[in-house]
């Protein structure tokens, strides 16, 4: 089911390619059986035409076995084509969430605006403060973001709620908080 050739089953480990040992994984997880599989960065260390195949078998087990994942990438372009729906984090933070297509053709948060500006592929946005996408918000109090988004003000200081940002998204930014 996992795309394995049966020569592969007698094979030790270290005989086995990157996406053999992806597909062996994905078949330990699949014996029992289960709705929910968790994958944490399936194909970061597969090669464009191996990821492929591999990101192909899960969306075939997904359709056969009925299965939902919980998908964790760091490559936008994986989660476009894997993915129904898509949350933002940033250091641990929910930042926002909706359809994968509205997220990425229409982000509301200025972090997933930056993130998005970022991905090979698709229509840049404006670039805004280019060299601190990276860097640690505030954790303790506030907008995890604020001290590096470039649309902060005063109300920041307070951790946003989730708020509903229309097209079925939603983001913890007061920007698009109807009473501000």
């Amino acid at each position: 089911m996992v795309g394995l050739r049966k020569s592969s089953l007698s094979a030790y480990p270290r005989e086995l390619s990157g996406g053999e040992k992806q597909r062996v994984s994905l078949a330990r997880a699949l014996v029992v059986p289960k709705k929910l599989l968790v994958l944490d960065e399936p194909t970061s260390s597969l090669d464009v035409s191996v990821q492929a195949q591999v990101l192909n078998t899960l969306k075939e087990l997904k359709s056969k076995l009925h299965l939902s994942y919980f998908f964790i990438t760091h490559d936008i372009n994986v989660m476009k084509y894997m993915s129904d729906s898509l949350a933002i984090l940033y250091y641990g933070k929910l930042l926002e969430v909706g359809r994968t297509y509205d997220v990425v053709t229409n982000p509301k948060h200025p972090f997933t605006v930056r993130l998005m500006s970022n991905v090979p592929g698709l229509k840049r946005t404006e670039r805004q403060q280019e060299d601190r996408l990276g860097e640690q918000g505030s954790s303790a109090t506030g907008c995890v973001y604020s001290k590096v988004c470039p649309r902060v003000f005063d109300r920041c200081v307070n951790p946003p709620p989730m708020i509903d940002a229309g097209s079925g998204q939603h983001v913890a930014c007061f920007l698009h908080d109807k009473g501000n």
